[in-house]
């Protein structure tokens, strides 16, 4: 019985020592890092604050301006379009339909996309040979842009078509600029890509195209340039022209050279001219004498 009762005194001192043991090698542990528990902290606030501070929020604002047109289509590049311009920060989308009034299909649709966005009208004249087809409009929502900035804003202006396919870095990228910006656009004039191709010290040194490359300054798609508003302020007479390269024209016409205009993404396409297929709805006709439904808007 004293020999069981030795035993047990022995177990218990001997569990004693081992968590002491353990509890310093613990702290030990603990006194080499220091900062421990202040990284862990940093990481739980900024895994449960709402505070947006710390996420990148450009102080210079994009002015998007969205020519478009009724088709078939319509509706689902806007959606598209719509969903890519939510992940871009400090954004305003000004949308202008080629018609006399404000159709209910893009009325209702920018309504509900909840986005940041003008809606604006005109009807744009009939277009001539390889005359530019959305003329009137492009002007019409510029001089909006230019009437309508808050005082002493900064921002950009650029052309964004409803059909064409997006990078969000060429909007990052963008906001950099100082007076005026190129870059290359895919799969556009008949070649894979069109613009400047060669850049150093952020200016543009070669241009590549296979159309009118004599006639151009500026050997560019509408998708491959933006304007800062100061310049567009500087020259509030300047806007598009019925010409075929309307906008080589519209850069040469607001003071700019292939020396003064900047390059950005020489070396990467991060717009393409995609261009969606007409869809064929010669059927339809039949579908509607055939099913005696209320018609979905597409």
């Amino acid at each position: 019985m004293k020999y069981l009762s030795f035993l047990y005194v022995v177990i218990i001192m001997a569990l004693l020592i081992l968590g002491t043991a353990i509890v310093n090698i613990d702290v030990k542990e603990r006194s080499s890092t220091p900062n421990r528990k202040v990284v862990t902290s940093h990481v739980t606030s900024a895994l449960t604050s709402h505070d947006t501070t710390s996420v990148t929020s450009p102080s210079v604002k994009i002015y998007a301006i969205t020519s478009t047109y009724k088709r078939p289509e319509q509706k689902s590049e806007l959606t598209r379009l719509s969903h890519m311009i939510k992940l871009i920060p400090n954004f305003h989308w000004v949308v202008i339909e080629d018609s006399k009034g404000k159709t209910p299909l893009v009325s209702n649709f920018l309504k509900k996309s909840g986005l940041n966005v003008t809606h604006l009208c005109k009807k744009n004249a009939k277009r001539i040979g390889h005359g530019p087809k959305d003329l009137l409009t492009r002007n019409f929502a510029l001089n909006w842009v230019r009437n309508h900035l808050a005082k002493k804003e900064k921002g950009i202006v650029y052309f964004m078509d409803d059909d064409n396919t997006y990078d969000l870095r060429l909007f990052e990228e963008m906001r950099t600029t100082e007076i005026a910006a190129a870059w290359p656009v895919g799969l556009v004039g008949k070649v894979l890509y069109e613009g400047p191709v060669v850049c150093r010290g952020g200016r543009v040194q070669k241009w590549r195209t296979g159309w009118k490359v004599e006639k151009r300054t500026f050997k560019l798609d509408m998708a491959g340039f933006c304007v800062h508003t100061d310049l567009l302020l500087q020259k509030p007479d300047v806007k598009f022209k019925d010409v075929s390269t309307l906008e080589d024209f519209f850069l040469v016409d607001l003071g700019l050279t292939p020396k003064t205009i900047e390059g950005k993404h020489c070396d990467e396409i991060l717009v393409w001219h995609t261009r969606t297929e007409v869809t064929d709805i010669s059927h339809e006709k039949y579908a509607i004498a055939r099913y005696n439904v209320t018609l979905i808007e597409v």
